[in-house]
C-alpha cells in the first residue's frame, strides 16, 4: 500500500478516520481528492466480483486512500465456511482491512488463522530474499489482515470484548441499524437506542486496554445535517472509524431538496 490515511488515523491518539463506499473507480479518486481517509469496497450487496475488487483496490492504492473490502456474509444464518476462504483469497489480492460480519466467535477464530497466513499479494510482491528462504510461519503484526468484524446480531454486539481482544482485530465496528434492532428486539432501526450506546460506550473502553478501535456507520440519516449530528455523536463517543454510507446514498440527500426546490422554483 503506497499510503494508508486510515492507518495514520488509527495510529494518531485523536485521529478519527471518514469512510464512505462505492464500487466506481472515478468516484474513489473523489473520495480521495475531497479528502476521505479509506473507501469500502462492497462484495455483500453490490454486483462486484473478485477481479473488479482487486483494480479498484490499486485504484485507491494510486488515489491516495485506503481501500477496506467487505466480504460477502449473512451472520442471521450462522456459520459461514466460505468467509475464511474468502479472506484468505481478498487478502491475496491486496485487502490489508477485511469487514465482514460474522456470526459466531469460532468463526472470527477461523479468521483470525487466516489473517496470520503469509499469503499476501504472492503475485505481485515477493517478500523473500533467497529462494531457499522459508516463508515465515507467523508475519509480524503490522503485515497481518486487519480483521473489521461487523456486530449485527445481538449475540455478537455482547461478545464485543472476546472479539475485540482476538490479536488480529484492529476495528471492532458497529452495523448501527441491525445492532439496533437486535438489542431492542424489534424491526425498526433506532440510531438512538439507549442500549446501543450503551454497548458502545462499553466498546470503546475495552478497545483503549486492548489499543484497539471501535468503529460505526451513521446508518441511513434522512439528510445532511442529520448526518452530521449522527457522526458528531459517535465521534464524541470514543469511536474513531465512521462509514458515512455510501456515494450513491450520499448524492441521493444531497440532491433530493436541491431538486425539489429547483423544480418548484423553475414552475
Amino acid at each position: 500500500m503506497l499510503r494508508d490515511p486510515l492507518g495514520e488515523k488509527i495510529a494518531s491518539p485523536a485521529g478519527i478516520a471518514l469512510g464512505a463506499w462505492t464500487s466506481d473507480p472515478d468516484m474513489i479518486e473523489l473520495l480521495a481528492y475531497m479528502g476521505f481517509d479509506w473507501v469500502m469496497l462492497d462484495l455483500m450487496f453490490t454486483g462486484i466480483d473478485w477481479g473488479r475488487v482487486e483494480l479498484l483496490i490499486r485504484t485507491a492504492e494510486a488515489a491516495g486512500i485506503t481501500p477496506a473490502v467487505r466480504l460477502q456474509a449473512f451472520p442471521w444464518l450462522g456459520h459461514d465456511p466460505r468467509l475464511p476462504r474468502d479472506l484468505s483469497r481478498v487478502s491475496g489480492i491486496g485487502a490489508k482491512y477485511v469487514r465482514m460480519s460474522i456470526s459466531s466467535l469460532e468463526e472470527l477464530k477461523e479468521c483470525a488463522s487466516v489473517a496470520r497466513d503469509w499469503h499476501k499479494k504472492p503475485m505481485h510482491l515477493y517478500k523473500f530474499k533467497s529462494a531457499d528462504q522459508a516463508p515465515p510461519t507467523a508475519p509480524h503484526l503490522d503485515e497481518r489482515t486487519c480483521l473489521w468484524p461487523l456486530a449485527e446480531t445481538a449475540e455478537m454486539v455482547g461478545a464485543y470484548r472476546e472479539i475485540i481482544a482476538t490479536p488480529e482485530v484492529g476495528i471492532f465496528g458497529f452495523g448501527m441499524g441491525d445492532a439496533s434492532m437486535a438489542l431492542a428486539k424489534t424491526d425498526k432501526p433506532d440510531f438512538y437506542h439507549p442500549l446501543l450506546w450503551q454497548r458502545i460506550d462499553q466498546a470503546v473502553a475495552c478497545a483503549n486496554e486492548y489499543g484497539k478501535v471501535i468503529g460505526a456507520n451513521t446508518s441511513y440519516a434522512p439528510d445532511l445535517k442529520e448526518m452530521h449530528k449522527r457522526a458528531s455523536k459517535i465521534a464524541s463517543h470514543g469511536v474513531r472509524v465512521i462509514m458515512l454510507q455510501g456515494t450513491a446514498f450520499l448524492f441521493q440527500i444531497a440532491i433530493a431538496p436541491f431538486l425539489r426546490d429547483l423544480r418548484q422554483e423553475l414552475r
